[in-house]
């Protein structure tokens, strides 16, 4: 008997329970774009995500640390070495020069610049990959040269 009360008691709980109410889809960040310093210098010390396009000033040091910088913006993302030799080719500085991307860490101060340190690749999402420049998007037809006999050099001659 004590059985069944508890379970008619479970399964009113469960029927009456308001399913949206235990259900919540987890809120979207927040993206804040990197020329917004005066936004940026508000979260100091937050995770935030930012968006931007780094530029040709991006780069690897010597030491192999990865600089992603952008344009009209007070902030750079680093990446330390340990971290870089993780990153495939497609999300290397100069690969990224011109493309779109959303960056997430923490927002911190390194020498009254404003920074965030990245350790791994899946903290750099390509939103837009930039179109090739128009000379790489064509082309160029190469015809073998012809000898004085009309065939291309290096061809058997019957």
């Amino acid at each position: 008997m004590k059985k069944t009360v508890c379970i008619v008691f479970a399964l009113t709980t469960l029927i009456h329970a308001e399913p949206e109410a235990a259900i919540q889809e987890p809120a979207k960040p927040e993206i804040i774009e990197v020329a917004n310093t005066e936004k940026l210098k508000t979260l100091l010390d937050k995770e935030i995500t930012v968006s931007g396009s780094p530029n040709a000033t991006s780069n690897i040091s010597k030491t192999g640390h990865f600089f992603y910088n952008f344009d009209h913006s007070e902030m750079i993302v680093f990446c330390f070495s340990a971290g870089a030799a993780t990153f495939p080719e497609d999300k290397k500085p100069a690969a990224l020069v011109g493309k779109k991307i959303l960056v997430t860490g923490k927002l911190t101060k390194y020498k009254e610049k404003l920074q965030i340190a990245i350790r791994k690749p899946e903290q750099i999402y390509i939103i837009d990959a930039a179109a090739p420049p128009a000379e790489a998007t064509k082309p160029t037809e190469t015809k073998p040269a012809e000898s004085d006999s009309g065939k291309a050099p290096g061809a058997a001659v019957k």
